[in-house]
């Protein structure tokens, strides 16, 4: 047996899986439960396994070197079917199991989600912890490989290629504007869509799939929107648009909600704009462990 196998244990495999990921080793720390200082020795001791720096400084922060890309892959996959055969015959008890589990998901998706979730939950796995984890969507294959997040909860124009998958619910999506608005008033018409200012949620990382999704429905009627205020958070729009004359589209539950909230009206939009299918996703690496499973089927008994 290779003696720098005798030297490397799962946990370290899975410290240098989250520390290529992260570039960074306090977030790889805090990801992981453990302080600065022991994650650093954990690098210092794979360092001295592999012969390689793993992650070099540079003028833009650390950086994973081809090497340790490399190792990280494959040491990917060794923990996924680890992680398989560990679980293959493990029981689980949601009465009893104190497990947490993190969902990747949008905005207008947790709001409609977690009270639903949660309210379920108290009743039947009561010590059960969910941890909400901001979706990026440049990343979500990333963030499921690594343990970032569990599971995938969103509306996804483009998933990535390889994941598991089952659709949720759907929504359509509507325009909110303020009940004292001095034009629109209980119809909307492409003029006055197009005419008047709107509210644009950008996301932290990428685009917005809705926001995309409108975008396009002006391109294809030769019209583009006048953006006036854009927002890192979807949930303010409502109440800019009611104290405004701007517009916001928004998914029908979360304009429904907004408009018991605030002075606003819902509004049909005047051009036609698809449906918004909200699905699971997740990794092959949690697929057959028996929490992650009971988990799925109890959001999809939800919906």
């Amino acid at each position: 047996m290779d003696e720098n196998l005798k030297k490397l244990d799962l946990f370290q495999l899975k410290c240098l899986s989250t520390l290529v990921s992260e570039a960074h080793v306090t977030r790889a720390a805090e990801q992981l439960g453990l302080s600065q200082p022991a994650m650093s020795a954990v690098l210092s001791k794979l360092r001295r396994i592999f012969q390689n720096p793993l992650l070099v400084r540079t003028t833009k922060g650390m950086v994973a070197t081809p090497v340790a890309i490399e190792i990280a892959a494959h040491a990917r996959d060794a923990l996924i079917h680890v992680e398989l055969a560990l679980n293959l015959n493990r029981t689980f008890s949601p009465t009893d199991s104190r497990t947490t589990f993190k969902i990747g998901a949008t905005e207008s998706v947790a709001f409609v989600l977690m009270p639903l979730l949660v309210s379920a939950l108290e009743a039947e796995a009561p010590h059960v912890r969910i941890l909400v984890v901001s979706l990026e969507p440049s990343r979500v294959r990333e963030q499921l490989e690594d343990g970032e997040i569990d599971l995938v909860v969103a509306y996804l124009g483009t998933p990535p290629e390889g994941l598991h998958t089952t659709s949720l619910y759907q929504q359509v999506l509507k325009v909110v504007a303020s009940k004292s608005h001095p034009v629109i008033q209980g119809k909307l018409s492409l003029r006055q869509y197009t005419d008047a200012g709107h509210i644009y949620y950008k996301p932290r990382v990428g685009t917005s799939t809705i926001e995309d999704q409108v975008d396009a429905a002006f391109t294809a009627v030769g019209e583009t929107r006048t953006v006036k205020v854009t927002v890192p958070s979807a949930m303010s729009s409502p109440q800019i648009a009611a104290n405004s004359r701007l517009l916001a589209t928004l998914t029908l539950a979360v304009a429904q909600e907004a408009s018991r909230a605030y002075n606003l009206q819902i509004l049909e939009p005047p051009l036609p704009l698809k449906l918004v299918h909200v699905s699971m996703y997740w990794h092959e690496r949690t697929h057959a462990m028996v929490p992650q499973t009971w988990f799925r089927q109890f959001i999809k008994k939800l919906f």
